[in-house]
């Protein structure tokens, strides 16, 4: 396995990681199943990964909780990147969230399905509009301080957005949508991106250190030739809500 180091992460990652909303389970992703996910995980382990990407909105809360089961007695071989924002309510309806009193929630919930104490890396999973990112900034770093998180991170936020972070505290890593279909992509599931990946984000993090994290560099089994011209997610499968995925869009990227 090859690893990488950056300037603002103590640890070297592995160059694969192993990101885990394909672990949702079931009733988010077609095909799986707890038992395989857990074997997969561990046997990625022992073949030297240990980068793992999560969130709790990742099967509402399923992931992270599949995950720390697969982890147990292998903690201290692995960097655990998860991450806060986004809240659902009893549907599953997802809403934007970043404020003081809700990451301080979101953080306890994680800690206790992942089954640790504390999280390598904290990354603010979308931009709260109704929310001042000084304002988020300032509880990420509270919860450094503490000793609960050890990084933080930001996904799908703008390099305007991350210099205004910067200024309160900071930031080791940047998280967007890229893979070699998607070098610059302007949109995800039809939410606007305001970032251009090899634009604007890698000259970025070059410049100040940081690790660059690729969410679907595999453009959610496209480029591992798990999904053909004829497939057909069932309803509840994520990927039936990415346009990119359904035709008549796919016929671009087929």
């Amino acid at each position: 396995m090859k690893y990488k180091k950056v300037e603002k992460i103590e640890e070297k990652l592995s160059a694969l990681g192993y990101g885990c909303w394909g672990i949702s389970g079931p009733s988010f992703w077609d095909g799986t199943t707890d038992e395989d996910s857990i074997k997969t995980i561990q046997r990625a382990i022992a073949g030297g990964i240990n980068f793992f990407d999560v969130a709790p909105v990742y099967g509402l809360g399923h992931a992270e909780e599949v995950l720390g089961k697969a982890i147990k007695g292998s903690r201290d071989k692995i960097f655990i990147a998860t991450k806060c924002g986004l809240l659902w309510d009893d549907q599953g309806r997802t809403r934007n969230c970043l404020k003081p009193e809700s990451i301080r929630k979101e953080i306890e919930d994680s800690l206790r399905r992942l089954g640790t104490d504390h999280v390598d890396l904290y990354q603010l999973h979308w931009p709260d509009p109704e929310v001042e990112i000084e304002e988020t900034m300032e509880t990420m770093v509270e919860l450094k301080n503490e000793g609960k998180i050890r990084y933080i991170g930001l996904s799908n936020f703008s390099i305007h957005e991350a210099k205004r972070a910067m200024k309160v505290g900071e930031v080791c890593s940047m998280q967007g949508l890229y893979n070699m279909l998607e070098r610059n992509p302007k949109s995800y599931h039809n939410i606007p991106l305001d970032y251009r990946v090899e634009e604007e984000v890698f000259p970025f993090v070059l410049e100040n250190g940081m690790a660059f994290l690729p969410y679907s560099p595999l453009f959610q089994g496209l480029l591992a030739g798990a999904i053909s011209d004829n497939k057909k997610f069932t309803e509840h499968d994520v990927r039936a809500a990415n346009p990119k995925l359904n035709t008549p869009e796919f016929n671009k990227y087929y």
